[in-house]
């Protein structure tokens, strides 16, 4: 596996373990709160746990998958997915705010 590789995986990995981390205070207040009889939403604590999971399983599977030389290009290629679109992301974000002259509306 190249640095880069493992780089990607770290990030993700720690990306996981963070929003894993928000997502348990999160549903250890929204339980905290359901029991006092208050009104708290899941949605953030919901889309902080989504989002880990997928961080997690990237990683995971990008790592295991990368190990092994015959399923290399399908670990490599599962793994630069999300910065690939990261990347491009910026880039139109980029192309949107350069052509606007910084107007929003």
């Amino acid at each position: 596996m190249k640095w880069f590789n493992q780089v990607l995986v770290w990030i993700y990995g720690l990306s996981a373990l963070y929003f894993l981390y928000l997502a348990a205070m999160g549903i250890f207040v929204y339980v905290a709160n359901k029991s006092m009889g208050h009104y708290e939403s899941f949605l953030v604590p919901g889309r902080n746990l989504a989002f880990g999971l997928i961080l997690g399983v990237i990683a995971f599977a990008g790592w295991k998958l990368m190990k092994n030389p015959d399923t290399y290009k399908i670990g490599a290629i599962l793994t630069y997915f999300p910065f690939i679109l990261g990347v491009l992301f910026v880039l139109w974000f980029a192309l949107i705010f350069a052509t606007n002259g910084g107007k929003w509306n």
